[in-house]
């Protein structure tokens, strides 16, 4: 999740020693050493301006990329955690926060595919992990449905209903007009991102400082005001059918409403089976336009078991959305590729992004810059059903006077039942620190099925 305004600029390190499936190779072997382990320690580095949040207590989180094992440990006085770990692959991030008057700064960090092994140097067992600052968005992401369903009673599988909800989780009222949606290259997790740049001098690989916004990029319509969202209210939009897909598949989703928005363009986007003409509720000036259309697709590309969802703003000083992504300045080749075209967005542009990992790879790799989000969600697995839910802050929503929260959700971690609150007129605030992995969890049915 990317913030609204990003506070300081620092590269955010991700360190990566050779080839993606040589390490996964080496890991491998490496677990011969049972028994054999070693100390790596972790220093936050904070922003400039915010060295002073340097304290005891912050959790850092080590992950076995192989073996799928999860270590914790919390920062000392000078903001060092250390761990006692084996030989193997890892994944480390870490987040703060700090209170300001009407926001939260959120602090986070992530380094990936650190490789350690009986010849690692001492120094390269001490990470330093630079932490960048953010503040939290006012619009976010608040649902991806992506990974289809069965197509029972009949027999097959089904994808042509994805969708992801946008909600205004400020206490003002947001504009969805300008607004841009896409997805990055590379569009599934699994497997090296060419778009890493490695130091020659050390091997460290940092994350560049936009995003490469991969086949098409999408604008909601509107000059300014037209389309405003009120504070706690919420939008879908369609990504592919507009249509109420359960008269055919039961396990679908409805998406034929008068307030629902769609990626719709017949003249670019000609396969009917994942665009077909919008539902008879659906309003023409709810069609989100075709920006620019980098690739030759007949069907807008979203991954299935892994996207990125990104939505962006252009600044008024770079032009219009339109002026900026046909601009040959902003556009970027895939490094490797000569086919491969893609429109750079700088990552303080972000409005909110989130990471989706396949739960059916053991070689996800991160692809965007901790600014955006620290960490990822797992989809376990697709034609499921399941969807990717943002969790409910729960001090916050609880601290809202009179509200008529309801409880019993067992798949959000605060207990909190959100849909069952909105339907029953009240608010809820959700978590936002631009860390998915700790904002987001797998539902297991997507909430517009819920409310059907």
């Amino acid at each position: 999740m990317k913030n609204w305004i990003q506070i300081g600029v620092l590269s955010m390190i991700t360190l990566l020693w050779g080839g993606c499936n040589d390490l996964y190779e080496e890991a491998q072997r490496e677990e011969s050493y049972d028994g054999a382990t070693y100390i790596v320690s972790v220093q936050l580095n904070y922003p400039a301006g915010y060295e002073a949040q340097m304290k005891a207590g912050v959790k850092v989180k080590l992950e076995d990329i192989n073996r799928g094992t999860l270590y914790t440990a919390r920062t000392d006085a000078q903001g060092v955690a250390r761990f006692e770990t084996a030989y193997g692959l890892y994944r480390i991030s870490a987040r703060d926060q700090l209170a300001q008057q009407e926001s939260m700064i959120y602090f986070n960090g992530s380094a990936d595919q650190l490789r350690f092994t009986a010849t690692t140097p001492e120094a390269q067992r001490q990470v330093k992990l630079n932490l960048l600052a953010s503040k939290s968005s006012q619009l976010v992401i608040k649902e991806i449905y992506c990974g289809g369903c069965l197509k029972y009673p009949l027999e097959g599988q089904y994808q042509s209903d994805k969708y992801l909800i946008i909600y205004n989780n400020s206490s003002s009222v947001a504009y969805l007009d300008q607004l841009c949606f896409g997805t990055i290259d590379p569009y599934n997790s699994a497997g090296s991102n060419p778009w890493l740049i490695s130091d020659p001098q050390t091997g460290e690989m940092t994350f560049r400082d936009y995003l490469p916004i991969v086949e098409c990029v999408w604008g909601f319509p509107g000059k300014g005001t037209d389309y405003p969202l009120e504070p706690g209210k919420q939008v879908v939009l369609c990504i592919c059918g507009a249509i109420d897909h359960t008269i055919q598949y039961p396990l679908s989703v409805n998406l034929n409403h008068a307030d629902y928005f769609v990626c719709y363009d017949n003249s670019y986007y000609t396969n009917t089976t994942y665009h077909p003409t919008p539902g008879d509720q659906i309003r023409a000036d709810h069609y989100l336009q075709v920006l620019r259309k980098m690739g030759s697709a007949s069907a807008y590309t979203f991954s299935l078991s892994s996207p990125v969802a990104v939505l962006f703003r252009v600044p008024a000083a770079s032009g219009s959305a339109k002026e900026y992504v046909n601009d040959a300045a902003n556009e970027v080749l895939k490094p490797g590729a000569l086919n491969t075209r893609c429109v750079k967005v700088p990552n303080d542009w972000v409005q909110d992004g989130v990471e989706v990992f396949s739960g059916s790879s053991t070689g996800n790799s991160k692809r965007v810059a901790a600014s955006i989000d620290a960490g990822y969600v797992m989809l376990t697995s697709s034609y499921l059903a399941r969807t990717l839910y943002r969790n409910v802050d729960k001090d916050a929503t609880e601290e809202i006077a009179g509200n008529p929260i309801v409880y019993g959700d067992k798949e959000d971690p605060s207990g909190i039942d959100a849909e069952a609150t909105l339907r029953a007129g009240g608010r809820v605030i959700y978590l936002d620190s631009n860390n998915s992995t700790e904002d987001f969890h797998e539902r297991g049915v997507q909430s517009l099925h819920s409310a059907q």
